[in-house]
């Protein structure tokens, strides 16, 4: 059995949205109140470049959605996709 490892305080987090995105109140407060507490923690984050969009309730086309995911979880200098 395989178990995960706990992330250390330098580890990147990439953040990215398959869906809706944080765009708005109250998810983008929300967001930025979760992103102070991450840096704080010592984590560095990597944000997907649509993370803050949104068209009719997605945060890009499905396409590029999946794309920015696959990007961001083959990223060897990413510990973890949130």
């Amino acid at each position: 059995m395989r178990y995960g490892s706990f992330l250390n305080k330098q580890a990147t987090i990439s953040i990215v949205a398959p869906s809706f995105g944080v765009s708005g109140y109250p998810y983008q407060d929300r967001y930025e109140n979760a992103k102070k507490k991450f840096l704080n923690l010592g984590y560095k984050l990597n944000e997907s470049d649509y993370l803050y969009g949104i068209t009719k309730g997605k945060s890009a086309p499905a396409d590029i959605r999946a794309s920015e995911f696959m990007k961001h979880y083959l990223d060897m200098e990413s510990d973890f996709v949130f």
